[in-house]
């Protein structure tokens, strides 16, 4: 049974990222650099020894359009990957209630616990502004836990359908990559953003991976009722995790 790669990709930039504003739920569609982001990372997970079967995606439009534009360069690279993206509310990011379209320093004047908790962790704008939400600090906001645990349970259905099974609540350590000298691995690309794919993954392998740069790709794979967590296959298509930009 071949156990297919799953790609974790985060969507391309929007103006709200240039603008270092907290994005969450709210619909805010790609720019300019953001196509072209997405049309970079199709070339580079194209020329990748894998055969992809298919592809998910937010529905909000920034993952949706970086979903299409990346799957027109898989298409054109070769079968069986399907014409569309499919979208799933599901893969949303995490919402950020009261706290979305807000700047850092807005964020720090409204909520003051906040900056308190930064100032206590040293939380630069390096770092992930999700990392700064504990519960109960800004209305709204969505469980952290429950946010990573339906994007988890949805990559398991997915797996399911694909004919592999993997137990989303086992944890694996982190290898150095995908083995892909056999030949090429079978991929699901999956293209959402970046606070959801980070607790994904957390839940997932244990591991609280670093704030992911637009574009950014992670790769898992399941591997007997285990999750096995890689940042990179030795490609191009590596995350760059040092972007200021908010999720």
């Amino acid at each position: 049974m071949t156990t297919p790669l799953v790609a974790l990709i985060r969507h391309g930039q929007t103006a709200w990222n240039l603008e270092s504003r907290m994005q969450g739920s709210t619909d805010v569609p790609l720019n300019d650099t953001g196509r072209a982001e997405a049309r970079a990372r199709g070339e580079e997970l194209a020329a990748l020894p894998v055969r992809w079967s298919a592809c998910f995606s937010s529905d909000l439009s920034r993952a949706e359009e970086t979903a299409r534009l990346i799957v027109q360069r898989l298409r054109a690279a070769g079968p069986p990957l399907g014409p569309e993206p499919q979208l799933s509310a599901r893969l949303r990011e995490r919402s950020f209630g009261q706290a979305e379209g807000l700047r850092v320093e807005e964020l720090f004047a409204r909520w003051p616990g906040i900056r308190e908790v930064a100032a206590s962790t040293g939380w630069t704008e390096r770092d992930s502004l999700n990392d700064l939400l504990q519960p109960g600090s800004v209305p709204g906001l969505e469980d952290a836990e429950a946010c990573g645990r339906r994007g988890a349970d949805f990559l398991a259905e997915v797996l399911q359908e694909h004919g592999t099974a993997a137990d989303a609540g086992h944890a694996a350590s982190t290898p150095p990559g995908p083995d892909m000298s056999s030949g090429p691995a079978e991929g699901i690309a999956v293209v959402c953003h970046g606070t959801l794919i980070r607790l994904v993954t957390a839940q997932l392998t244990g591991t609280l991976l670093p704030k992911l740069a637009n574009g950014a790709v992670v790769w898992l794979r399941p591997s007997e009722g285990r999750w096995e967590l890689s940042v990179g296959p030795g490609s191009t298509a590596s995350p760059r995790v040092s972007d200021p930009a908010p999720s």
